[in-house]
């Protein structure tokens, strides 16, 4: 009888060392594993780099959207085109949350300090200076942009082997001899122009790295992008312009019966496939896929679509084929739709005609603006961010800064 009465008195005792050990096993795990790795189910902390841009202004507004926690977005709004149009992309986005930094690619300093601070689970990289022929003009502003800052990139993540890497490739890898559509496994070592060989050589970068590091990464090389917020130097919104303030539209010429041809990929579908990339892991390096709308439009084509959405009538410059232009691109995008399930839906007609809507409004606006000679909120907003700059770049608190 005794005996039993002392078990029972130290029944609860045990409980609680038990109850005790229990906690202290969860606290101590806490504390000493490393926090990437008990990171809740859906939690991500995206950079995406070259934010200000057409397609990094698409897919960081559209991050908002999922289940991405934290979106840290940066560019340095460099003066290759309209600057403004860059600044009001950005102020959209930091109105919709996205924390936005102002700075280059190739300033290793503030990328690392950018790393230590997020802790990042996934890297987006699109920033890099864009434009085909504009590589005649400035090879080094290619080099600079395309070639030091996407090394500066890989050496930081580097230090971070749990991220998950997608980079920006092009179809100008393709250069002007590869048969039609792209495959994979086509030539892509003869490129026409120096924006196709930086974008091919960060292909063979990523892979370098994968090879040193293990660290896999996965290469999108897109189609002819376009669609709202776009590129005024690319053809739709060149085009549309053109007509809308009664210039001639550039065309190029090309000999007998070829046409010049793209394959015109609406911006919807494109981000759908970078967004399919996130959870998509390499089994191998040098992983890349073709984003494109897997058809391709003669550009005779697009300015009559243009033409019927815009209700005006285009009046044509022809001018002679420049040795960088490529006559016809055409994605083959198998591999992409059965390894992303990448299924891109947005007809040409579709697409010009969501185009269309955004460039009225948008230009509206902004000849409203101008005529009342006041500054705008977007432009404000980004002139504090420029100041903001150097308190930020040495700040010790940079989630607040």
């Amino acid at each position: 009888m005794h005996q039993s009465q002392q078990t029972h008195n130290y029944q609860p005792f045990v409980a609680i060392m038990l109850v005790c050990l229990i906690f202290f096993i969860l606290v101590y795990s806490n504390l000493f594993l490393d926090h990437k790795d008990r990171q809740p189910n859906g939690s991500k902390r995206v950079l995406v780099t070259g934010a200000a841009g057409f397609i990094g202004f698409h897919l960081s507004l559209q991050l908002t959207k999922t289940s991405a926690s934290i979106i840290v977005a940066m560019d340095n709004f460099n003066d290759y085109y309209d600057v403004q149009l860059k600044i009001d992309r950005a102020y959209e986005l930091h109105k919709a949350g996205v924390k936005v930094y102002y700075a280059d690619l190739c300033d290793l300093a503030f990328i690392e300090k950018l790393f230590a601070a997020y802790n990042f689970t996934h890297v987006i990289h699109l920033g890099a200076q864009a434009g085909v022929r504009y590589s005649l003009e400035n090879p080094l502003a290619y080099v600079h942009s395309n070639i030091e800052g996407t090394q500066v990139i890989l050496d930081t993540v580097k230090k971070y082997p749990n991220i998950h890497l997608t980079y920006a490739s092009s179809s100008s890898v393709y250069g002007k001899n590869s048969p039609i559509p792209f495959h994979l496994n086509a030539d892509t070592d003869h490129p026409g122009n120096m924006y196709a060989a930086t974008k091919r050589a960060n292909e063979l970068m990523a892979y370098q790295h994968c090879t040193s590091t293990g660290i896999k990464s996965v290469g999108l090389r897109f189609f002819t992008v376009y669609g709202p917020w776009g590129r005024p130097d690319m053809a739709v919104y060149k085009f549309a312009q053109s007509i809308v303030e009664g210039k001639k539209v550039p065309m190029f010429k090309v000999s007998g019966d070829e046409e010049l041809g793209r394959d015109f990929t609406y911006i919807d579908d494109i981000i759908a496939g970078i967004l399919s990339t996130m959870d998509y892991n390499p089994d191998c390096c040098g992983v890349v896929f073709n984003l494109g709308f897997g058809h391709s439009v003669s550009v005779p084509e697009l300015i009559t679509i243009l033409e019927e959405e815009l209700g005006q009538n285009a009046e044509l410059d022809l001018l002679p084929l420049p040795p960088t232009e490529i006559l016809q691109t055409w994605a083959d995008i198998s591999v992409s739709r059965q390894h992303l399930g990448f299924k891109p839906v947005t007809a040409l007609q579709d697409g010009v005609r969501k185009f269309i809507e955004w460039f009225t409004q948008y230009h509206q606006l902004r000849d409203k603006l101008q005529k009342s000679g006041q500054m705008s909120a977007a432009q404000q907003w980004y002139n504090e961010l420029v100041q903001k700059t150097t308190t930020v770049h040495n700040a010790s608190d940079w989630k607040s800064a």
